[in-house]
């Protein structure tokens, strides 16, 4: 009764939905971010954890799974000189300068935690000896197509593992090379 003639009831809900909404997926948004950071600072506790790491990727390699598989290793080496890091797969003769794979025994893979880069589907892991590790983590921006692994973290909207991995060595403080920043 003593609202002025220019009030529009449906105004102010579209508004206090539009405000709530942005509340609402800010809050989201950083929960998210949270969760995220939490999955990040458990894999670096597990990579400060194992003294033998092997990372893998999928089979018929592009520069993408090649450079975050050794970027990765070069990081980790840099971090902690101490550890034993090691790259396994097939390689592409078209990537060959990004580096070369190591040659292991299947011993190493006793105690030792394995990484997964850039792999949805556990079918597509090159070298079968992927899950003879103690510990299995996953890294990887494609859509999962199964799950596998003790730790998973997957982050769809990335357009490239190797973001993801430079992500996750920037926010967790890895020494970076001239080798890997090339």
């Amino acid at each position: 009764p003593f609202l002025p003639r220019s009030y529009n009831k449906t105004v102010d809900v579209y508004r206090f939905a539009v405000f709530f909404n942005q509340h609402v997926q800010i809050k989201v948004a950083l929960y998210v971010k949270n969760i995220k950071n939490k999955m990040l600072t458990k894999i670096y506790h597990k990579i400060k954890e194992y003294n033998t790491i092997i990372i893998h990727r999928h089979t018929k390699p592009d520069g993408d799974a090649l450079g975050s598989q050794i970027g990765l290793k070069e990081a980790i080496l840099a971090t902690f000189p101490n550890k034993c890091v090691k790259v396994v797969g097939d390689i592409s003769e078209r990537y060959s300068w990004i580096g070369s794979m190591d040659e292991i025994d299947d011993e190493l893979y006793n105690g030792a935690l394995v990484i997964v880069l850039d792999t949805g589907a556990e079918k597509l892991i090159s070298d079968d000896r992927y899950n003879k590790g103690e510990f299995l983590i996953k890294m990887d921006h494609h859509y999962p197509q199964g799950e596998y692994g003790d730790l998973a973290y997957v982050e769809t909207t990335r357009e490239s593992c190797a973001g993801l991995v430079a992500k996750f060595l920037f926010e967790k403080r890895f020494w970076l090379i001239a080798k890997v920043c090339v």
